[in-house]
């Protein structure tokens, strides 16, 4: 039988005349809450209110205009442009694993950082969007991106006593957004105070 299926794989593999396409794959390192803080210039609860897409060297973007909810750190601005890898430019889509996804009219706790053109980008990408959910009882909370994998971080060993890099998911996920927004705003300001 092996043999058998070893010569049917051969035969296609001649009379088939084409290659096959490259496997193309991506893994991300797991973002850490720190991590977030530290590269992030803004911190807000954003609305996308309209979205564009175009092409850029070769590749789709998405740029979301967004309205905000609420500044949580960082200079507050009403609106501000956030620019997502991919997007659908006439009869052409894009699909970039692990970015960011910003739909219109639903809110999302973002972490950002200065982007090209005077847009903002989300740093790590789609692990620096916290979409929002309701609770039973009615209250918002966060919730992790669509991100499907990660690989997490290998603690360093060292001589000076820092506490541990802490993966931002385990930090915000399914946790009230008022009580997400007073830690990060604490946080946010003592890492940007040094």
């Amino acid at each position: 039988m092996r043999a058998l299926t070893g010569s049917f794989l051969l035969l296609y593999a001649l009379t088939s005349g084409t290659d096959p396409p490259p496997a193309r794959a991506s893994t991300a390192l797991e973002a850490t809450y720190e991590g977030l803080l530290g590269n992030s210039s803004i911190v807000a609860l954003v609305t996308p209110m309209e979205q564009r897409s175009l092409w850029e060297n070769g590749r789709i973007y998405t740029y979301s205009r967004t309205y905000t909810d609420r500044t949580i750190a960082g200079v507050h601005a009403e609106e501000r442009w956030v620019r997502t890898l991919g997007g659908i430019v006439g009869d052409l889509g894009q699909i970039v694993e692990g970015e960011a996804v910003l739909t219109v009219g639903h809110p999302a706790f973002v972490f950002l950082r200065p982007g090209p053109l005077g847009a903002f980008e989300v740093c790590a990408r789609a692990q620096g969007q916290f979409p929002l959910a309701l609770d039973d009882t009615k209250r918002l909370r966060l919730v992790r991106s669509h991100l499907s994998h990660t690989v997490p971080r290998v603690q360093q060993a060292s001589r000076q006593a820092r506490p541990a890099a802490r993966p931002a998911p385990e930090v915000l996920h399914g946790r009230l957004l008022d009580e997400v927004s007073r830690e990060v705003a604490a946080d946010w300001s003592a890492i940007h105070a040094k």
